[in-house]
């Protein structure tokens, strides 16, 4: 089956946007959760130990919302996605991630990012990040990112089965 595509632009209501460029602090449960490269496991989720909070004095132009996609901009992780889920509470996130927020309407958020953990995306990020120092891709350059855009009752099914898969892998490697 062939589906059309779509840039990541396109079905985003809001991003490209950098991160907050703050210090980590200490966690004392007073701010939100600052969320940076490192706390992001390989499989785009969000590790439970070293968790900080930002030093900043108005957090809200960076807080995440249910369904947003960090991604990682540059060094030995360019292209590792965390996609927010509420259930990690409130966060922020740093300046070495770039948001997107993937419109409701257009697409389902855990379809781009399961998306994200494809061969495809990855051969796409190495076939676009400049080595200067440090590999890189920026922010225009994850706008213009292309992948195949079923109707979403279509991202939704397949999103289930993907999650399926997720689990029982997951059950696996616990078993092992």
């Amino acid at each position: 089956m062939t589906w059309p595509t779509a840039s990541l632009k396109a079905i985003s209501c809001f991003g490209p946007q950098y991160g907050a460029n703050a210090s980590a602090i200490a966690r004392t449960g007073t701010r939100p959760r600052y969320v940076r490269i490192t706390d992001i496991d390989s499989d785009g989720r969000l590790l439970a130990d070293g968790a900080v909070e930002a030093d900043l004095d108005d957090d809200r132009q960076f807080l995440l919302e249910e369904g947003d996609l960090l991604f990682a901009r540059s060094g030995n992780t360019v292209g590792k996605v965390y996609r927010h889920n509420a259930a990690n509470g409130p966060c922020v996130f740093a300046g070495y991630l770039i948001r997107f927020r993937p419109a409701q309407r257009l697409a389902d958020s855990r379809y781009v990012f399961f998306f994200t953990q494809s061969a495809a995306y990855k051969s796409w990020v190495f076939s676009r990040k400049r080595v200067a120092g440090q590999p890189n891709v920026n922010g225009t350059e994850y706008s213009a990112l292309q992948f195949p855009l079923p109707a979403l009752k279509e991202q939704r099914r397949i999103v289930e089965l993907l999650e399926q898969a997720d689990g029982l892998r997951r059950q696996r490697a616990e078993a092992d």
